[in-house]
């Protein structure tokens, strides 16, 4: 399968409590914080913030904002599960490694095989972020991209979509 060659470089998270947030990120995922900033945001209203980011190992960072004032909002009616950040362990016996470690912090997760695609464990951070470590038993090929293109073609009805 050929594409554009783009790699996630950061992705980005509210924070609601800096200190669990780095807890959490050091202490149980095992990251390094790589950088902390702060300052004021006309755009945000002026309010004070907190930047920190963490390396994945890989290159890619995961940011935190705390915002000052900011509340942990309120759910908005979708399921919380759809947005999560999915993160890939380097074999099965690394995802293994990752539900014991998850076990010794006392951070409960829950598995699922996907149908046997792949196989998942999914918790939450202390922000209320859904994190997943997956391990792919099959990455997907040319089939799963023309079944993929067959059933986006009957949800869209006659909407235009591109091959």
């Amino acid at each position: 399968m050929s594409g554009p060659s783009l790699r996630i470089d950061h992705v980005a998270f509210p924070s609601f409590d800096a200190a669990a947030t780095h807890r959490f990120y050091t202490e149980v995922l095992g990251l390094e914080l790589v950088s902390a900033t702060e300052g004021r945001s006309p755009e945000w209203g002026d309010r004070a913030f907190l930047l920190t980011c963490f390396a994945t190992g890989t290159g890619q960072l995961l940011d935190f904002f705390q915002v000052e004032g900011h509340e942990r909002p309120a759910l908005e009616g979708i399921a919380d599960e759809i947005r999560h950040l999915a993160l890939a362990a380097g074999s099965r016996d690394e995802l293994v490694h990752w539900k014991r470690r998850l076990d010794r912090h006392g951070v409960p997760f829950e598995e699922d095989a996907h149908g046997g695609l792949h196989d998942s464990i999914y918790f939450r951070d202390p922000n209320g972020v859904q994190i997943e470590i997956t391990w792919w038993n099959r990455r997907f090929d040319a089939s799963d991209a023309q079944r993929g293109l067959a059933l986006l073609t009957r949800w869209c009805g006659d909407a235009k979509l591109a091959p």
